[in-house]
């Protein structure tokens, strides 16, 4: 990341932060010793790369987890037997549910240097529309009070709201993720293209 002709620009979101970032590469020379697998098949090991970030970042989370957040949210605005809310953290509660179980066997596969029997990918889109979901719930239950104010669980739901598409970019986008679950895992053709055989360079842009 030091080399010349590397610059990295922080895409500031919403709340303030910074979690990614636009890297340029700009007549960059790699060393040939520092070359994984073939010169020009830099593709398979950048693919493996972003595979495991993707079960790293579906397979984050400590402490509390949102449903329980959500779930206190609930009791302090007494909206905890609405049967649209009992629903939605129903909805929530599952998904965490099911994302832990699919996230075990990934992670189990990783750590035992074996392929994993689901495609990372589908754990990355996966959280990245829970997270859409849980933060709406929020807002929903918070109603008023999840607009404005300085209140610790205040500013947890607009956090929870202004970040809840941050997960949907960041280690690829959920349009990335879906190609990527098309084409590895289901088989399906790629897109057809002219440019698929083109340098980047040398392809048309606007």
């Amino acid at each position: 990341m030091n080399s010349p002709g590397i610059e990295v620009r922080p895409l500031v979101q919403p709340t303030g932060a910074s979690h990614f970032n636009e890297v340029f590469l700009s007549e960059v020379r790699i060393p040939v010793a520092n070359v994984i697998g073939e010169i020009d098949g830099g593709w398979a090991p950048a693919r493996t790369v972003m595979s495991n970030e993707s079960a790293f970042i579906g397979g984050g989370g400590n402490g509390m987890s949102i449903y329980e957040k959500l779930l206190l949210l609930a009791r302090q605005f007494d909206v905890a037997d609405d049967p649209v809310i009992r629903q939605e953290l129903a909805t929530t509660y599952t998904r965490e549910r099911v994302l832990s179980f699919v996230s075990d066997r990934i992670m189990t596969a990783v750590r035992a240097r074996q392929v994993p029997p689901v495609d990372p990918s589908i754990l990355k889109l996966y959280i990245a529309i829970s997270r859409v979901q849980s933060g709406n719930l929020g807002m929903q239950i918070g109603g008023a009070a999840a607009q404005a104010g300085d209140a610790e669980e205040t500013l947890w739901m607009e956090h929870e709201l202004l970040n809840r598409f941050g997960i949907s970019i960041g280690g690829g986008t959920n349009e990335v993720m879906r190609n990527n679950l098309a084409e590895r895992a289901l088989g399906l053709p790629k897109e057809p293209g002219y440019d698929k055989t083109m340098a980047w360079k040398d392809i048309p842009r606007s």
